[in-house]
């Protein structure tokens, strides 16, 4: 009985890890940019194991057209089962995508944490200054007091006042420390975040099957929408003698997400195709108009015979259309 626990474990355990999902990065190299829309060329780079795998791809566009997913793999001992975007993905693996951002993220929670604590105590001390000199005024005009209840009060008052504002001074001064430590930390994370690549929360699920396993690079192209260019002219001229200097530029707009910083891009002038399907050939059958009464003659020069000749049905074949 031990020994089938055992092995059943064994067996789930080897199940569960082979089932865990395996991360990589997407990188954009070149983008084809279409009049309403454009089409991002990726290389994806993974170490696949033997047999059935879930492979996350990350920086996906969060406008992209699922459709329009084309995968290209050097590795023929392959196979893409599936490929799903998904929006969102639960996992560790985004938290800790960024080191850096994330210690900077964690130190600045402490220090935003022990600001507040400070500025705590700053307040109490200084609402029990705000008591101790109100109390004072009223025991001082009271008729009841004798000159050595003064005496002992203002000592008290001074002890406690002057213990109270050193006390404070040293709270402020590490109250201003702390929050230029946090300004600091706050710009650094500003300065990674520009630094490091727009990372979105779109992924590209694919459902793999390897069978001896070993690294494989695939070659990703979407479509991604909200992205726009137009062309706009730059004209300079220096005399009215001479010819004008003509010069062509575009505006492009891109909200897909990602960071095109360094990516070559193409300006085509056109519309993209929404899907990847072939287009459907259908034959077109065309009759002519044909009279039943009436028939063409030609004579013949040589004799003079009359020859009928009736017009057939003609078939076209060829005709297709495609689907947009």
């Amino acid at each position: 009985m031990r020994k089938n626990l055992l092995l059943f474990f064994l067996f789930f355990s080897a199940f569960y890890f082979s089932q865990k999902p395996i991360f990589t990065k997407a990188k954009v190299n070149a983008v084809n940019v279409y009049r309403s829309s454009a089409e991002l060329q990726n290389s994806v780079s993974v170490s696949l194991p033997s047999g059935t795998s879930e492979v996350v791809i990350t920086n996906i566009s969060d406008e992209i057209v699922e459709k329009s997913i084309q995968i290209n793999t050097n590795n023929k001992d392959i196979s893409i089962l599936s490929a799903q975007y998904r929006s969102s993905y639960n996992s560790n693996y985004f938290e800790n995508n960024n080191p850096n951002g994330k210690r900077i993220k964690d130190s600045i929670a402490i220090l935003e944490n022990l600001s507040t604590k400070i500025n705590i105590e700053r307040q109490t001390n200084e609402k029990t200054l705000e008591l101790l000199d109100k109390n004072q005024g009223l025991l001082v005009g009271s008729n009841t007091s004798t000159v050595a209840q003064l005496m002992q009060l203002t000592e008290y008052y001074k002890t406690k006042r002057n213990e109270i504002s050193i006390a404070q001074l040293d709270i402020n001064k590490k109250y201003t420390q702390t929050i230029l430590k946090l300004e600091t930390l706050r710009s650094r994370l500003k300065a990674n975040t520009e630094a490091e690549e727009t990372f979105s929360d779109g992924v590209l699920v694919l459902r793999i099957v390897s069978g001896a396993g070993g690294n494989a690079k695939m070659d990703l192209g979407y479509l991604a929408e909200n992205v726009f260019w137009e062309p706009f002219y730059e004209v300079k001229g220096n005399k009215l003698t001479e010819p004008l200097d003509v010069t062509f530029k575009a505006k492009v707009r891109q909200d897909t997400g990602l960071d095109w910083k360094g990516v070559k891009l193409s300006l085509i002038n056109a519309r993209s195709s929404r899907n990847n399907e072939a287009p459907t050939m259908n034959p077109w059958f065309l009759n002519s108009y044909k009279n039943e009464e009436r028939e063409t003659y030609s004579y013949s020069s040589k004799k003079d015979t009359m020859r009928s000749q009736n017009i057939e049905e003609v078939v076209m074949v060829g005709y297709g259309v495609k689907n947009q």
